[in-house]
């Protein structure tokens, strides 16, 4: 699957909610699986993105000569993620705060926010996140 698909994964929003409403299972070797980020790439497991909301996992592996972390990025919409393992680490870029998010816990980062994910342990670091309404 390729980049392509986001807005529309696995079936558009309208589509879905047309009556009687569609649903369905979205089993694992079906998600839209994407490296994301072009200057420090991250893989990005999709379940759902659609015209309301965008679901899905984000990896941060662990190595090289320094810490790991994810491009810069900001949303249209409110992003919350869950960390499932970690802890994920979260730069506000133009505040310069760090937070450090723990397996277990979830954050909160409003529309707009300027944030990078950063992996500063020797493990992979893992979070489910959903965004809601735009990417």
């Amino acid at each position: 699957m390729s980049i392509d698909f986001l807005g529309t994964w696995p079936i558009r929003g309208e589509e879905a909610r047309r009556k009687p409403a569609r649903m369905m299972v979205v089993s694992r070797d079906k998600m839209l699986r994407l490296i994301h980020g072009e200057r420090t790439p991250m893989y990005v497991i999709l379940y759902v993105s659609n015209d309301l909301l965008h679901v899905g996992e984000f990896v941060i592996p662990a190595g090289g000569p320094s810490v790991r972390a994810s491009d810069i990025e900001d949303h249209k919409g409110d992003e919350v993620f869950y960390v499932i393992e970690g802890p994920v680490s979260v730069f506000l870029t133009e505040t310069k705060q760090t937070f450090e998010v723990q397996e277990g816990d979830a954050f909160l980062i409003p529309e707009g926010t300027k944030h990078q994910y950063v992996n500063f342990t020797d493990k992979t670091v893992k979070a489910v996140f959903a965004m809601a309404p735009g990417i």
